[in-house]
């Protein structure tokens, strides 16, 4: 049984890191692309994500890592839609981790904003 609680709380926390790592990329992407069309939310969200890159960037690389590392090693456990769901998910993620990585040196080059 406590074993079984284990299971419950681990695929709990992934779910959560893939949650909060979604919510991250889409404040990123509307605070960087979209800025005039949305709220302030996403535009200081945007802002507080830019200032800190380096803690966000070593952060979500360990999410990111994780959540692959975990698809890969219980691929088969995963069925149906949910497996997909997932997969889908995890590769924004992954994506959208390169994505940033490109963004932010391309602005730290330039030195724009």
């Amino acid at each position: 049984m406590e074993q079984t609680q284990n299971r419950k709380t681990d695929r709990l926390i992934l779910n959560v890191i893939i949650i909060v790592l979604i919510l991250v990329n889409v404040i990123f992407l509307i605070g960087k692309f979209l800025p005039s069309l949305y709220p302030a939310f996403f535009v200081e969200g945007f802002k507080i994500l830019k200032e800190n890159k380096g803690y966000f960037t070593i952060l979500e690389f360990l999410g990111a890592a994780t959540l692959f590392v975990d698809l890969v090693g219980r691929f088969e456990q995963f069925e149906g839609r949910n497996k997909t769901i997932r997969i889908a998910a995890i590769a924004f993620v992954m994506v959208m981790f390169l994505v940033k990585i490109f963004v932010f040196y391309i602005d730290s080059a330039y030195l724009a904003e």
